[in-house]
């Protein structure tokens, strides 16, 4: 079930890289965004923070995103995987920061109190997505690498097939 996900999502950015152009490099920095914002503690907030940081990207002309593709990559932690996730992420951060792994509720005399207990708990998954983060925007900018070789020589194929050569006029 999860191969069969995963190659017919590849083969949709795949199908919407060739319908679209996207010029070299967009698919990897895509991905590396939908990455970054996947897999970071934003719950809910990916695919508003993608169109934020892809509109001010494209102002400052600092570099071009594709928000489909990055909203896809930021799938990776969605609403199924959700808990799992988020425990994983609290585990690791309570191996580094000083929190406790059993909430005692009783000892919870006031709002101030829970609102500390919140705290802790964020920063430990906070700080126990951070592996995440780095592994899965690694994962990420590889196989945007893979992508676009794969569709670089696709079109090179095809401009080949059609007669257009390598664009010196002589088709060789």
């Amino acid at each position: 079930m999860i191969v069969g996900l995963w190659k017919r999502s590849t083969r949709a950015v795949l199908r919407y890289a060739l319908r679209t152009g996207l010029e070299y490099g967009v698919i990897t920095r895509s991905l590396v965004l939908g990455a970054l914002v996947g897999f970071s503690p934003t719950v809910g907030l990916q695919i508003v923070l993608i169109l934020i940081v892809a509109f001010f990207c494209r102002i400052l002309k600092l570099s071009k995103f594709d928000v489909f593709v990055a909203s896809i990559a930021s799938m990776v932690v969605n609403p199924l995987n959700f808990v799992p996730v988020y425990g994983l992420y609290y585990l690791i951060g309570c191996a580094v920061v000083d929190c406790s792994l059993e909430v005692d509720f009783a000892a919870i005399d006031n709002m101030f109190d829970f609102i500390e207990l919140g705290g802790s708990v964020a920063e430990a998954i906070a700080i126990g997505s951070i592996p995440f983060v780095i592994v899965g925007s690694t994962g990420a900018a590889w196989l945007g690498i893979v992508i676009e070789k794969i569709l670089h020589a696709r079109f090179e194929k095809r401009r080949q097939m059609n007669g257009q050569g390598n664009g010196r006029g002589n088709g060789k």
